[in-house]
């Protein structure tokens, strides 16, 4: 008769093991995931290089244009930050700075 509570005491031991991991006190809520699907760099850059602005720069100037992505964007300041300059061989000249929203491709005001 020993033996047998100890098979019983064994198999509710397991039992209970098996049992217990899968309680928890944590509830699953859905939540709303951020979309973070930005325009493409090449679109930012195009956004930039297609403004009356660099259009005229690139006329008027000697060298060649550069237009170089500064910052990328992040969840906190979803925003390319592109830089326009002029390549005189050894140094750069800079011309302005724009920033386009990476969701809609605007360009946005300094």
């Amino acid at each position: 008769m020993g033996f047998t509570w100890r098979i019983m005491g064994l198999a509710m031991t397991i039992a209970m093991l098996l049992a217990l991991p899968s309680c928890t006190n944590i509830r699953e809520v859905e939540t709303s995931k951020m979309e973070t699907v930005y325009i493409a760099e090449d679109q930012a850059v195009n956004v930039v290089s297609e403004t009356p602005e660099v259009v005229e720069f690139t006329r008027h100037i000697t060298g060649k244009s550069i237009l170089q992505i500064e910052e990328l964007p992040s969840l906190d300041d979803p925003v390319y930050t592109i830089r326009v300059a002029e390549d005189r061989g050894d140094h750069l000249v800079h011309y302005s700075i724009f920033r386009v929203d990476a969701f809609t491709g605007e360009i946005l005001q300094n």
